[in-house]
């Protein structure tokens, strides 16, 4: 499927909690319907997140799609658990288990696994494959987006939109976001 998207879904706060894909199809229907519908995994199925997880906002970028939901709301352990076995990318139980603390380290993870499988179709596929300078490139335009975002809003997710291009340049050059932590930690104690 050619229009195959990162969608970063973000909790209600707009901290980014998982990435997942979606398609044009699934971001109209995510749009009309109020809840979030991402790709499987496995089956490149189009499916929805459980409505005890609704959708607040979705808007399409250039490269990918951002998702709010609002991980406030009652989860329904079952219906967490089927969305978990239908390999949807995100479930309301595994955003609201997956710690501040946790989050690079997940979506590190992804990134890791998009690289050794390079499904078609995956923005985070077509970056690998267009190697370490591109991501570079593309990695300073976000750092620019990011310098020239002027509200709260757009500060926050072009944020997001960098830390995610940041991963993946880590990934392609064989390095990990504990390394950027520990010097980050070093500094600190200086």
């Amino acid at each position: 499927m050619v229009d195959r998207k990162p969608v970063v879904v973000c909790n209600n706060t707009g901290e980014p909690i998982d990435v997942a894909e979606t398609s044009r199809k699934g971001f109209q229907k995510s749009t009309e319907q109020g809840v979030l519908w991402v790709l499987d995994a496995e089956t490149s199925r189009l499916l929805p997140l459980p409505p005890e997880a609704p959708l607040v906002s979705i808007v399409e970028r250039q490269s990918f799609y951002r998702a709010v939901v609002d991980t406030r709301a009652e989860v329904d352990s079952g219906a967490a658990a089927r969305q978990a076995q239908a390999g949807s990318g995100l479930s309301a139980a595994a955003a609201a288990d997956t710690g501040r603390s946790e989050l690079l380290q997940r979506l590190q993870q992804i990134i890791a696994e998009r690289q050794a499988a390079m499904p078609e179709g995956s923005y985070t596929t077509h970056l690998f494959r267009e190697g370490p300078d591109k991501i570079r490139k593309k990695t300073g335009e976000e750092a620019i987006e990011l310098i020239l975002a002027r509200t709260e809003r757009e500060i926050i997710s072009e944020s997001a939109d960098l830390i995610y291009h940041l991963l993946v340049l880590l990934q392609a050059t064989g390095l990990r976001i504990e390394a950027v932590l520990d010097a980050l930690s070093q500094r600190m104690s200086s």
